[in-house]
């Protein structure tokens, strides 16, 4: 087990709108920081995908749901990799699923959080 390296809060006075891209338990640092923004007043767009499995490693979207109808500025995309022939929501990775759900990443400031893998490959792709 490894533990958090470096600082890993919000950067306020960047006046580009946020990102946030997380995988299972790596939305929770996301959750505090989008409800204590919006709370706050931040007006700027939030983006937040979500990336699990399968509908059964779901939490908190019906709280992320909610937000997102209070508050026009958040929107929630949550990503399935295998999800049920049920499902309606974005299919695939969220590497896959960044740039059709926020066209315009590339002017975000981005926030990641979750699998070792997946980070590496979300911060090449931001590079790029």
């Amino acid at each position: 087990m490894q533990g958090s390296f470096g600082v890993f809060t919000l950067k306020p006075e960047n006046a580009k709108e946020y990102l946030f891209i997380a995988t299972s338990t790596g939305v929770a640092p996301f959750r505090g920081q989008i409800i204590e923004a919006l709370k706050s007043g931040d007006v700027r767009r939030m983006d937040l995908i979500f990336g699990v499995r399968s509908e059964g490693d779901l939490f908190w979207v019906q709280e992320l749901q909610t937000l997102s109808t209070k508050y026009p500025q958040f929107s929630l995309h949550v990503a399935l990799s295998a999800g049920s022939p049920q499902w309606t929501g974005h299919r695939g990775r969220v590497q896959a699923v960044t740039k059709s759900a926020v066209p315009d990443a590339a002017m975000r400031q981005v926030y990641i959080c979750g699998s070792h893998a997946m980070t590496m490959e979300m911060k090449k792709m931001c590079m790029e």
